[in-house]
């Protein structure tokens, strides 16, 4: 998986888990807050999470992080065995 490819998943990982939050809010009836919103996109972004590779330590950090969010609006995790985390096979290819 490349640099590029990791980014892209992050991404899209982002905005599913900011889409849940969103729906979730939409489905409560009540005001959008648009200041945690922007404290989760900083947070995620934060270049201390060094670029939230897949099985690195930002990557580690930035999935807690969402699965404590999705914890905190009250969505079920997908098994009692994994949580909020699906397990997935990933691969690091190194070209020099």
């Amino acid at each position: 998986m490349t640099m590029l490819t990791r980014s892209v998943l992050v991404c899209k990982i982002t905005i599913l888990m900011l889409s849940f939050y969103t729906s979730s809010l939409i489905a409560q009836n009540t005001n959008f807050p648009v200041n945690d919103f922007k404290g989760h996109l900083k947070f995620l972004s934060n270049d201390l999470l060094r670029g939230r590779l897949p099985g690195d330590l930002g990557g580690d950090i930035a999935a807690l992080y969402i699965a404590s969010q999705f914890e905190k609006l009250g969505l079920q995790p997908i098994s009692d065995k994994h949580g909020y985390f699906q397990p997935v096979p990933t691969y690091l290819v190194r070209v020099w």
